[in-house]
């Protein structure tokens, strides 16, 4: 660590310079990764993507799907008995999963 701030900071006299900057250039290509491997890397995985496309295997994270007491859970909050937390708890959904199901279903059922 010293060594590299003494060659950032040129404390050293001008007869170092080449050793400066042979250091330099070594300190940033050694961090730096293997580029043919990640792109060779990428490739493959862009192939393994497409063929599980092929097969009909989903890819990501799955949907939430609405849950058979959503209706009734809905309908009662919509019509305020019951508030937005208890239907959450009642369909066990978080808060963001619940209020997307609520937006896809106005949209589906133009509510």
């Amino acid at each position: 660590m010293q060594l590299r701030r003494r060659l950032r900071n040129r404390e050293w006299g001008s007869s170092s310079r080449m050793l400066c900057w042979l250091y330099s250039l070594m300190w940033r290509t050694e961090d730096k990764p293997n580029f043919v491997g990640l792109t060779e890397r990428h490739e493959l995985q862009r192939q393994g993507i497409e063929v599980a496309k092929a097969d009909g295997k989903h890819l990501g994270r799955p949907r939430v799907e609405y849950l058979e007491n959503w209706e009734d859970c809905y309908g009662r909050w919509k019509s305020g008995v019951i508030s937005a937390k208890e239907a959450m708890t009642l369909t066990g959904f978080k808060k963001d999963s619940f209020y997307r199901l609520v937006k896809k279903f106005k949209e589906e059922h133009s509510v």
